[in-house]
This record gives structure tokens, C-alpha cells and sequence, in this order.
């Protein structure tokens, strides 16, 4: 009897500690991690996945992700077989720490969350994505441009933070144009030292865009580049120059111009039609004759419709000259401005990146255009495409992309 009861003891001693074992048996450890990752290069070697191929691309890893979240600078989250994991723009896996799923994600930081019951807001701060703490979550509202976060309290007073270290606190009434250029009492001064920004004496008036910034004296305003003066201020009102090295501006006689980059005009407003937009071939204009609409012209006022837009979100110059656009009451369309009629159906979104549309139908299907407006992709669940990676989503599972 005895026996049997030391049997019996010992029996339940194992069993208790070996339920104690899995109860603090950390989940998915050290090495179940790495041998997840030899058993998922394994899977590549052998071609497991079958990533599908796109014509223009070609798979960052052929892997098929369970789920991942679209690139948003040089990281993206990912998650497979149960593993939350960040994927770097080159391929590369790493574990993904607790909390990042549903985290807004900004290149190597995401914003973390503390909840503090149902009266009260939760307030917010930032990590990178490998664990430091940069900003802890004392905020109300935040906002990262490239190493430069900007946050601010219950009182609406701001602090600035720059690679982890706070610059700035109790700011009042600023906002976070770029990573080095704060507007404060609207001005633009620099992140780190607050000093209004000049350019030989000249108040800097906008971020630079493709190398010239706005500058401003008095009510007019000019042009810089490279920290020179490019223009002088002379316009009453200027809008940046574009990628094709336009700038729309109006004149001190009232007149709205488009110039390029020596200050010369290139095309004139004609018969209440003023230039907006200039590509070196085609002009957006507003159409004073028809409610400020927005119309479409070769570069001597010719119409290449007579259909007044209400949105203009893009335009492209690529065999057809395509032109996406939004007209009173209508859904979104691709318009072919060469044969002057519509070539595509309606759609809830379009959106165009690159030398590629991503449209979006009513019934929440993603299609993948090229400047051709050939399908790329067809029928995806989701899509998205940031000028250099791809991601698409489709039953249930996700594949990254690079443009070749």
C-alpha cells in the first residue's frame, strides 16, 4: 500500500511539474525562431511557394506571406506560420516585436499605444522597430517625417524629438513641414536651431521640390536653388516648380503664367483660361467661362476635350496621353486624349505612381495598369505600389514586388 502510494505521489509531482514547464515555456523561443528561418530557406531553395510572376517585376523573396503590410520607406511587417516578422527592402527576415501588427509604421519606427480606460483618450509614443524607446507615450497626437517626430499634450504644446533626443518642448502653434523644416508663427525655420530660413536675405516660403523652394519678400514671391536665388521675387502668386521644370505663377499685371526655370513664359492665360499645369506638351487649365472646371489643351490652347473636369488627378504623356480625371458627378476614369474618348470603365479610385495606375473598383478589386494601360494585375484584392515595391494580396495571401 505504501508503494502504491509513493507511485501515486510521484506520479502527480511529474505531472506537476511538467505542466509547470509548459506554462512558462516562452512561445515560439530563441530557437523555434531560427529553426522557422532554416526551415523557410529551405522551402525557398526548393521553390515551395510558387510566387506568381508580374511582368516589370520581380520578387523581393518568393515567399508567400499570410500577411504583410505595404513598404512605408525601408521595412515592412509580415507575418507567416504564426511569425510576426519585419521584412527589410532587400529580403532580409527578422522577428517582429509584440504590438506591431496593428502599429502605424513609418520606415525603421512605429507608434506605440497605451490605453488608459474608457474615459480617458489613450495617448501615444514611438520605438524603433527593434525595441529602443524613442518617444515615450505621453501624447495625444504625433508625427514622424523621416528622423524628426513631433508631438504634443493635453495642452496642445509641442515637442520636437530628432533621432531620440528632444530639441524643442512647450512649442506653441508650429507644425512639421520635412524632417529639417518646422512652420512656426508662419515661418519656416530650421528643426534643430529654430532660425528662420533666408536665401541671401530672402524668407524661405515652401519645402524644396525637385531642388527649388519658394521664397518670398513682402507680398511677392521668387525662387531658389541650391541656396542661391534662382528667381527674384516678382509674382504675386507661385506654385512650385514640377518635374518637368515648370512653375505656374501670376504675374504683377494680374496675369497667370506658366515659366521655366529662367523666369521666361511659356504659356499665356487666353480668353479666361488660365494655366495651371504644364508638361511640355499638354496644359491643365481653370476654365473661368465654365465655373473655375478644369480643362485640358495642347500647348497653343488647342482643346483635346471639350469636357470640363472637375478633378484632374494625373496626367501622362506615353503614346495614348493619358489622363485620369474625375468630371461632375462622375466616377473616377482613364481618358485617352488622342482619340478623345474613354477607353477605360469607372472606378471608386485611381491612383497613379510612377510610370503605373493602381485602380480600385466599386467592388473593392485592384487592377494594376501600365502606361500602356495594359493589365499588369487583375482582380486583386489589394494593391499597392509606392514607386519602387509592389505589394499584392490575393486568397488570402501577400507577395512584395521590386520594378525592375
Amino acid at each position: 500500500m505504501l508503494k502504491k502510494s509513493k507511485c501515486f505521489f510521484t506520479i502527480i509531482l511529474c505531472t506537476t511539474f511538467l505542466l509547470s514547464c509548459a506554462a512558462f515555456r516562452p512561445i515560439a523561443g530563441v530557437n523555434d525562431f531560427n529553426a522557422f528561418l532554416s526551415n523557410l530557406s529551405i522551402r525557398i531553395e526548393n521553390n515551395d511557394f510558387n510566387v506568381p510572376s508580374v511582368l516589370g517585376f520581380t520578387p523581393i523573396i518568393n515567399v508567400s506571406f499570410d500577411f504583410g503590410k505595404p513598404f512605408n520607406g525601408n521595412y515592412t511587417f509580415v507575418s507567416i506560420d504564426g511569425f510576426d516578422l519585419l521584412m527589410r527592402y532587400n529580403g532580409e527576415l527578422f522577428r517582429a516585436p509584440q504590438g506591431l501588427l496593428g502599429a502605424e509604421f513609418y520606415n525603421d519606427k512605429f507608434i506605440t499605444r497605451r490605453d488608459r480606460g474608457e474615459l480617458l483618450a489613450p495617448l501615444f509614443g514611438v520605438r524603433h522597430i527593434f525595441g529602443d524607446i524613442l518617444v515615450e507615450p505621453n501624447y495625444y497626437n504625433i508625427k514622424i517625417l523621416g528622423s524628426t517626430i513631433l508631438v504634443n499634450d493635453a495642452f496642445n504644446r509641442f515637442s520636437v524629438y530628432k533621432n531620440g533626443t528632444r530639441l524643442h518642448y512647450s512649442l506653441q502653434d508650429v507644425a512639421l513641414l520635412s524632417e529639417n523644416i518646422l512652420l512656426k508663427n508662419n515661418a519656416f525655420v530650421c528643426v534643430i536651431t529654430l532660425e528662420v530660413l533666408t536665401v541671401d536675405g530672402f524668407y524661405i516660403a515652401g519645402i524644396e521640390q525637385y531642388g527649388i523652394s519658394l521664397i518670398t519678400c513682402g507680398t511677392y514671391f521668387g525662387f531658389a536653388k541650391n541656396n542661391q536665388v534662382l528667381i527674384k521675387p516678382q509674382f504675386l502668386l507661385a506654385q512650385n516648380f514640377n518635374s518637368f521644370n515648370y512653375a505656374f505663377v501670376r504675374l504683377n499685371c494680374g496675369k497667370y503664367t506658366i515659366i521655366d526655370t529662367q523666369g521666361s513664359i511659356v504659356v499665356k492665360e487666353q480668353n479666361g483660361k488660365r494655366p495651371i499645369n504644364f508638361d511640355g506638351e499638354f496644359i491643365v487649365f481653370v476654365d473661368t467661362n465654365y465655373s473655375l472646371m478644369l480643362g485640358i489643351a495642347d500647348r497653343y490652347f488647342n482643346p483635346l476635350s471639350h469636357i470640363r473636369f472637375l478633378t484632374l488627378l494625373n496626367t501622362r504623356v506615353f503614346g495614348g496621353n493619358i489622363v485620369i480625371y474625375n468630371a461632375p458627378d462622375m466616377p473616377y476614369r482613364f481618358f485617352m486624349l488622342q482619340q478623345g474618348f474613354f477607353v477605360m470603365g469607372e472606378y471608386a479610385s485611381i491612383k497613379a505612381v510612377g510610370d503605373y495606375f493602381v485602380a480600385k473598383s466599386f467592388l473593392g478589386c485592384y487592377t494594376l495598369y501600365d502606361l500602356t494601360l495594359r493589365q499588369v494585375l487583375s482582380n486583386k484584392d489589394f494593391i499597392a505600389f509606392n514607386g519602387i515595391e509592389l505589394t499584392v494580396r490575393h486568397m488570402g495571401l501577400t507577395h512584395f514586388y521590386r520594378q525592375i
